[in-house]
């Protein structure tokens, strides 16, 4: 039998500091590390790359739109979802389907499906697969009871079939994805199904932190969902989340927004890089469907400049204190925090800090020890960074700066402490953006 070389494994909690060059596998977080001797380095996982790539893609830019038939609501209804064969829209209505040819934007089939199956009065999204189209039936007006999912012919919209989803209420959006049909169903919060091509069998559910949806699709590993409400209730038209699927686990990842848009069904292609959204005629706006692409969005930079504006005073001796920064001449994400006088990372990253402490002459003591440090989260000892210490030989104004690179997480937040050891409560620290400063840039 071969030899089997495994890595150091276990909790978290219970990982010790590896030595140099040492890997280890936490097998309750599935995280990786290699130590350095002094602290344990995590070696990023495909899922963390796959979030911050799409978090950088996922920028909508409106390409056209297209005029969709104004409606009687009381019959015909608003626009509920989109698909896509990649030559026709099929596009569903509360009570019509309609097949579009994109070039011509003409309307090649409008069917009406009031006596197709047991709801077809009551159609929510719709989703293309092999030939033919998947429609939600019984999403809203006869919640409570079985939904139904009717199956038509793209070609004619001739309905073929309808199959029964037992327990919960009816599907309000379905997508298709590596050969199961997802759907979720009208409950709060929303629960996600996935079935057999047949509907014979739901595989798993999942929950997710929504009221309702209104449209689903899959962008590789991501699940974009169009909600209707968010888990407290809050109307949330206008937004898209993104979550990322990894483990039998929907992670949220981002959240786009489309300004007026009153969306309802979605559907992307990958094969044209095209997100389809319909939009409901709301106060006389006419039923659209609006083609957007994703488009590669540089993730924004942060560029943070701050300084003491007035000197402070009476600096107690051998005690870390906070610098208190509290005026700002470039802050381009509006992250540093003028009451609290710190900056606050807006998203996880590395970032560039530097900071200076300048101690004023007059109340420097020579030969004593004058330091400043960055400080994370307010944490010293083992916590802080990069720490700066002089000995002034007289009693003239010294200078302490200090300049980093540190990994942040979203919300961590970064101050200024200064020290001194002259023995005496006096100590001044000399004010303007020339002297005493923190300078902070995302990498």
């Amino acid at each position: 039998m071969a030899n089997k070389i495994q890595f150091k494994r276990g909790l978290k909690a219970n990982l010790p500091v590896l030595s140099m060059g040492e890997p280890a596998f936490c097998t309750d977080t599935e995280e990786a590390f290699i130590g350095n001797g002094t602290s344990n380095i995590g070696i990023a996982k495909a899922s963390d790359l796959a979030k911050k790539e799409l978090q950088a893609q996922l920028q909508l830019t409106e390409l056209q739109s297209l005029d969709l038939p104004d409606t009687n609501l009381a019959t015909i209804g608003n626009p509920q979802g989109v698909t896509y064969d990649g030559t026709s829209l099929y596009v569903s209505f509360r009570q019509h389907l309609y097949k579009i040819n994109p070039p011509t934007n003409a309307i090649v089939v409008d069917i009406d499906t009031t006596s197709a199956g047991s709801f077809g009065d009551d159609n929510g999204d719709l989703q293309y697969y092999n030939g033919f189209l998947y429609v939600c039936n019984s999403n809203y007006r006869h919640s409570g009871i079985d939904g139904k999912i009717s199956k038509y012919d793209c070609n004619s919209l001739a309905f073929i079939q309808e199959y029964s989803l037992p327990t919960l209420n009816g599907p309000s959006t379905i997508a298709f994805k590596d050969g199961y049909f997802w759907i979720i169903r009208y409950t709060s919060p929303a629960t996600l199904q996935k079935w057999t091509l047949d509907f014979s069998q739901m595989v798993s559910q999942y929950t997710l932190p929504i009221a309702n949806a209104d449209g689903i699709t899959w962008h590789g590993d991501h699940l974009i969902v169009n909600p209707h409400e968010d888990a407290s209730g809050n109307v949330k038209w206008g937004n898209m989340f993104v979550y990322y699927f990894r483990n039998e686990t929907f992670t949220l990842v981002n959240t786009i927004l489309k300004r007026d848009l009153w969306g309802q069904g979605i559907h992307f292609d990958i094969s044209s890089n095209i997100l389809f959204i319909t939009k409901r005629g709301y106060d006389k706006s006419k039923n659209k469907i609006i083609f957007s692409s994703f488009t590669t969005k540089a993730k924004p930079m942060s560029i943070c400049r701050a300084y003491l504006s007035w000197y402070q005073s009476n600096i107690p001796t051998s005690t870390w204190t906070k610098v208190n920064i509290d005026t700002v001449s470039i802050d381009v994400l509006d992250d540093f925090d003028l009451v609290n006088k710190k900056f606050v990372a807006p998203f996880t990253g590395y970032y560039e800090i530097s900071i200076g402490v300048v101690w004023r002459g007059t109340k420097v003591v020579p030969s004593k020890r004058y330091s400043a440090t960055i400080a994370i989260n307010s944490a010293f000892g083992v916590q802080h960074y990069c720490t700066d210490n002089k000995h002034s030989t007289i009693a003239d104004y010294l200078t302490n700066m200090v300049t980093d690179i540190i990994a942040l997480k979203a919300g961590d937040s970064v101050e200024v402490y200064a020290k001194h050891e002259s023995g005496v409560d006096t100590a001044e620290i000399f004010n303007n953006q020339a002297n005493t400063f923190m300078s902070i840039k995302s990498l």
